[in-house]
């Protein structure tokens, strides 16, 4: 037996009233959430310094202490990774760091081939389009991953914008050339 027009109708209406009361996203973060992403990248920021390298390093006792959230502990505890993708300091110079993978097919030194994965990756392809345009370490082209990175974190994953948030801390405390 066929269910009647009105059925069929009223079928419709309890699926459009069941997605209007879902979440707008389950993966990225929703729409409003780039001022979160950059409370976030703020709160992981603070408790980033650099070591006698220049490399960055994050505080977990102190954040953990300050009753910093989980994902303020997760970000930071990417930070290590996340600032392989900047500079470290010796003797006053600037150099790049070891040429490992940090995220995707673009973020890291040395790292930056094929299509990027996802909206981080293509935000490090950029900088390190900028980087060869400009040159290594160019102020200009950290500053801009940044603002990239803040405008952009709500098209993110969680795993993605605990990351962003890592590289957007190293970014703020490794060196730069102006």
């Amino acid at each position: 037996m066929s269910p009647t027009p009105r059925r069929q109708l009223l079928t419709l209406l309890a699926c459009l009233t069941a997605l209007t009361l879902l979440p707008l996203s389950t993966g990225p973060a929703a729409a409003g959430e780039p001022d979160d992403f950059t409370a976030l990248a703020e709160e992981v920021t603070r408790f980033t310094t650099t070591d006698a390298d220049g490399r960055p390093v994050f505080d977990a006792e102190a954040a953990a202490a300050a009753g910093a959230s989980p994902e303020v502990l997760e970000a930071g505890r990417l930070v290590p990774a996340a600032g392989r993708i900047g500079a470290a300091t010796t003797a006053g110079e600037l150099r790049t760091a070891d040429g490992i993978p940090v995220w995707g097919n673009w973020c890291g030194p040395g790292h930056g081939s094929g299509e990027p994965v996802d909206t981080l990756d293509t935000l490090c392809m950029h900088h390190d389009l900028c980087y060869r345009e400009r040159g290594y370490f160019d102020c200009a082209c950290d500053a801009r991953l940044k603002a990239e990175i803040a405008r952009h974190a709500d098209r993110m994953a969680t795993g993605e914008r605990l990351m962003a948030a890592a590289i957007t801390a190293a970014f703020s405390v490794i060196p730069c050339v102006p």
